[in-house]
């Protein structure tokens, strides 16, 4: 872990919490019982351990709240209450905002584009996501094998791609450490499935 600058958290992050735990009220991981809040409150307590401020951190407990639950809508309501810096960050790390969402392979090399381009803090927040993702990703597979990979909307092949570019092109802007957790834990999903070293993505999908 990194020596992270001090952040300070003031009540405007805990009423961020409250709002995003109110979007997301009800909602599951993909796959199984685990309440999605869980998700947001580990990539917000990896953006922090990271050296994230608190917009960072607002922007981490809110980044599915614009793709998830209500688009534009949304948007304009974090940007009046949390201001244009956190709304700039959660619309640079979700990847659709207006339904309905195009094909899975279109909507993905669109937000790695972005993604390319984005500030550092919306990188982190975004390594932070995905780091996230691929340890829940390993986890079931060390259980289940490879049909947990069923759940998602892309071949097991794809989706070890789309890990693979994320990794890419936040890589520029987020700590060593940070890196290394993701490398390694891509590797080891890549092992459990016996995949080979993955095709570019803009190859596997044909872009």
């Amino acid at each position: 872990m990194s020596s992270a600058p001090r952040t300070d958290l003031t009540q405007r992050f805990g009423f961020a919490v409250s709002f995003a735990l109110t979007l997301h009220n009800g909602q599951r991981r993909k796959g199984n019982d685990v309440p999605y809040f869980a998700h947001l409150m580990a990539v917000t307590a990896t953006v922090l351990d990271f050296g994230g401020d608190e917009d960072a951190a607002i922007a981490a407990i809110l980044h599915d709240a614009v793709e998830d639950q209500g688009g534009r809508r949304i948007l304009a309501l974090i940007d009046e209450r949390y201001g244009k810096r956190v709304a700039g960050l959660v619309l640079a790390v979700s990847d659709c905002v207006e339904p309905p969402k195009p094909p899975w392979a279109r909507r993905k090399a669109a937000y790695l584009a972005r993604l390319a381009r984005a500030v550092p803090e919306a990188k982190l927040i975004a390594a932070a996501d995905k780091l996230h993702n691929l340890r829940c990703t390993v986890a079931d597979v060390r259980v289940q094998g490879p049909a947990a990979m069923l759940k998602f909307n892309a071949p097991a092949g794809d989706i070890v791609a789309y890990y693979d570019a994320c990794l890419h092109a936040v890589r520029d802007a987020i700590a060593p450490p940070l890196a290394y957790e993701l490398d390694a834990t891509l590797a080891e999903l890549r092992m459990l499935l016996a995949l080979p070293a993955p095709t570019a993505f803009a190859e596997r999908i044909g872009g």
